[in-house]
């Protein structure tokens, strides 16, 4: 049963990082007012189309990577006052005036009940001004869930008018099948759904072969979230 909590949009950073139980990056998907790539959920009203999005995902058709239809804010336990600001202000274009933004949410983590502790990686925060996301996958479950964001890592959405100011009032609607919620036996048939042939186990070393992106490949792997930010610069400096 969907959940819905109202707010004034000018916290609603705070509320979503709360809503966060563990380590996710989080990327915002504002929906158009009409899309010139059609889908399971075209012509629908935005509100339906994000009740549609809870159920079946956003499609992805342009592939690649999520940040071709979704805003990365990376981790908000990292915040800066532009990042909070970005966030709280987020919106897609609308003549209508109408925003309807879809929250996802990205684990770092997803951990099988078999012992399987697989570590999907992140996509950072590059604030305005210091660069721009390349049309690649960013990092393993950037690439897994490119194509489609399935509706077990929507953590909810929101709306509001772009005539609103930051204290007026949004309500946000929580997914009740966002994948924190799941239980254990849910998340192993996710799992073994989206990383079949993605098997990056940090607790075991046959598994660990590398933090694979499109572009290339890091060795030794990454076993931790320090280890990775690393490799991450270390791609950066080579570009």
């Amino acid at each position: 049963m969907e959940q819905s909590y109202t707010l004034p949009r000018g916290l609603i950073y705070a509320f979503v990082k709360s809503l966060l139980p563990e380590d996710c990056y989080v990327e915002l998907h504002g929906i158009a007012d009409s899309s010139d790539i059609a889908n399971e959920y075209s012509g629908l009203p935005k509100i339906e189309k994000a009740r549609n999005m809870q159920k079946i995902g956003i499609i992805n058709k342009r592939g690649v990577t999520t940040q071709l239809t979704a805003r990365n804010f990376g981790n908000l336990k990292e915040s800066t006052d532009e990042k909070v600001g970005r966030f709280v202000n987020y919106g897609f274009y609308s003549p209508s005036g109408e925003q309807v933004i879809v929250v996802i949410a990205i684990p770092y983590f997803f951990t099988h009940s078999n012992g399987m502790n697989i570590f999907g990686g992140f996509n950072e925060y590059i604030p305005q001004g210091e660069g721009s996301y390349e049309e690649v996958a960013g990092c393993i479950s950037d690439s897994v869930f490119s194509k489609l964001i399935p509706p077990e890592l929507i953590l909810g959405y929101y709306s509001y008018s772009d005539k609103d100011s930051l204290y007026d009032d949004v309500t946000f609607v929580k997914n009740p099948r966002y994948y924190s919620n799941l239980s254990q036996e849910e998340k192993d048939k996710f799992i073994d759904k989206y990383y079949t042939s993605f098997r990056y186990d940090v607790n075991d070393e046959r598994h660990m072969r590398g933090v694979e992106f499109i572009a290339c490949t890091f060795k030794p792997a990454a076993t931790t979230v320090e280890q990775y930010k690393t490799l991450k610069s270390k791609k950066r400096d080579k570009i």
